[in-house]
């Protein structure tokens, strides 16, 4: 399984834009010029929390590579047409959805969340290319639904925190 934390939506469930074929191909190099001014990233596990609805979040911590506030804002400035209000409203955090519990279990979450911290945190990764997900239907991507996934490199830059 690959997880992916997620950076910009040119489109999402709420403000969903329809785009020609034409449209869909500018967008692609849009996003490819815009990858091409950002380095990968190497994240470090800060934590792992659960959200008050049940959703299990791993936060990380940029330790190299192009700022995710400036990744966004790139990727803001290639697509003009996405939403002006973005799904993830906090800028800097990079968060990966481990998993949504369909029931929160009062006990024993908080005992089960320090050990799942204990053992993980610190834990280092790349992230090293941008998923450019289309979907074909609304909400094809939590729904199992039709999707193309076309894969962006990032450069590695050889400073340590590039912007």
């Amino acid at each position: 399984m690959e997880y992916h934390a997620s950076l910009y939506h040119a489109s999402h469930h709420k403000d969903p834009q329809e785009a020609s074929a034409a449209e869909i191909d500018e967008e692609g190099l849009a996003i490819r010029s815009a990858a091409e001014k950002m380095c990968s990233l190497t994240v470090m596990l800060d934590r792992v929390i659960c959200t008050s609805s049940g959703t299990l979040l791993a936060l990380w911590q940029v330790i190299g590579g192009t700022d995710p506030a400036q990744m966004r804002m790139r990727l803001h400035d290639a697509l003009p047409r996405s939403p002006p209000s973005q799904l993830i409203s906090d800028r800097e955090i990079l968060h990966t959805t481990i998993a949504r519990l369909l029931h929160v279990p009062e006990l024993g979450l908080v005992q089960a969340l320090q050990k799942l911290n204990a053992r993980l945190c610190g834990v280092a990764t790349k992230m090293e290319e941008l998923w450019w997900i289309l979907e074909h239907e609304l909400m094809a991507l939590g729904l199992g639904g039709r999707v193309t996934r076309t894969r962006i490199a990032l450069p590695h830059c050889p400073v340590a925190n590039a912007s």
